[in-house]
């Protein structure tokens, strides 16, 4: 699956949001093949490196894109443990809930609109073209000029279950969009950090990952007593054993940072790519207690990595030394949070930096976008103290 379009409003933070995963002129230095593999005038955004201050909204965003991954699965949204919409409704924050997609499956663009109310799905609309080997923006010429094949309004709203995917007359849809969905996120701070057991941890990618993380790690074996489960060695001879689906076996006893643990979550997502597990990977804040340059390497092998997939990969960083890299302007992605805590747009450097070669962090870092950290509150509170 390929996002190419998302469009919320009061999902989350999200007011009259959007944000486009496509580009059209391609940079003649880009180290990524970004179009789709069957269809090459077909480009889109493969890698997207989002960046923006703490509580910008790269987290949420990670999050709104599960959340409409999850609902073209056939799931209940009302039970997605982080999006917790009912508590939203009952607090008066969410009124009712747009959202509009547009995304591909393996031969077909979908776009797809839907209001959620605070008992279930009041409105939900699909369209369908088969793919061809055109420009995205023709594609969704089509799109908007076709009938759609699926339209209800006015739901009494007790679902939060799709009507279209779950009708069976619609099978062939269900089938045809489940089976590209594969899909995995890991956001910054959740304790969800659990790996499937099918794909596991490579031996070799998770010792290479963790010796970088942690300059006291000696090697990485597997188990000889519970085949799947990792032994990382310490050169003082210590032990800590990785269970087969990504935890550490004794939390509590652990020696390992913070950054080591979240090394774990980067070669199993590694790892998910390199074995093509997976059309979408989220990898929010997985190195924000690790050195610069490590990050920007993971990142380099990340993109040596990506053509094995017909799908995205997006990484969440607050690092602005990431904007050195050889990577064209159209990969990142830069937010910011409005004053009252909405999100109504982000930045998409392409379209405001019309020259390649103009130096992306040196105008990120004079704050010409205004995405810098909101430094007032601080600075009252550095006045008020006594001295």
């Amino acid at each position: 699956m390929i996002f190419y379009e998302i469009k919320l409003d009061d999902l989350f933070q999200f007011k009259n949001f959007s944000v486009d995963f496509t580009y059209t002129r391609e940079s003649k230095y880009s180290p990524i093949v970004q179009a789709h593999k069957k269809y090459p005038n077909l480009k889109f955004k493969k890698f997207a490196v989002l960046l923006g201050a703490n509580a910008s909204g790269k987290t949420t965003l990670g999050k709104a894109l599960c959340f409409i991954q999850n609902f073209l699965n056939g799931k209940d949204v009302s039970k997605i443990s982080f999006a917790n919409i009912n508590n939203f409704f009952e607090k008066g924050i969410s009124q009712n809930i747009e959202i509009e997609t547009t995304f591909s499956t393996i031969s077909f663009m979908y776009k797809v609109h839907l209001e959620i109310g605070p008992n279930g799905i009041v409105s939900e609309s699909w369209w369908r073209v088969k793919l061809k080997d055109l420009s995205y923006s023709k594609h969704k010429l089509e799109l908007d000029g076709s009938k759609p094949v699926y339209k209800k309004s006015k739901f009494e709203g007790v679902s939060f279950v799709s009507y279209f995917l779950t009708s069976k007359e619609n099978i062939s849809h269900r089938t045809e969009i489940q089976h590209s969905l594969g899909f995995i996120y890991s956001f910054s701070g959740a304790d969800d950090n659990l790996v499937d057991e099918n794909i596991g941890l490579n031996t070799n990618i998770l010792k290479k990952i963790a010796m970088a993380f942690d300059s006291s790690i000696s090697d990485v074996t597997d188990s000889v007593e519970v085949p799947g489960n990792k032994i990382i060695h310490f050169k003082n001879g210590h032990k800590e054993i990785i269970l087969k689906n990504g935890r550490l076996s004794d939390v509590n006893s652990s020696v390992l940072s913070t950054g080591t643990k979240e090394g774990i979550m980067i070669a199993f997502m590694m790892n998910a790519l390199y074995k093509n597990s997976y059309n979408t990977l989220y990898i929010d804040e997985k190195m924000s207690h690790s050195h610069s340059e490590i990050e920007q390497q993971v990142i380099q092998i990340f993109i040596t990595l990506i053509d094995r997939i017909d799908g995205q990969v997006f990484i969440t960083s607050h690092n602005s030394d990431l904007l050195d890299m050889d990577i064209p302007n159209y990969n990142f992605i830069l937010f910011k949070k409005n004053r009252d805590g909405t999100i109504t747009n982000v930045i998409e450097p392409e379209k405001v930096v019309k020259h390649q070669n103009r130096k992306l962090k040196r105008i990120v870092e004079e704050d010409i976008f205004s995405t810098a950290p909101i430094l007032d509150s601080l600075i009252d509170l550095h006045d008020s103290i006594d001295r």
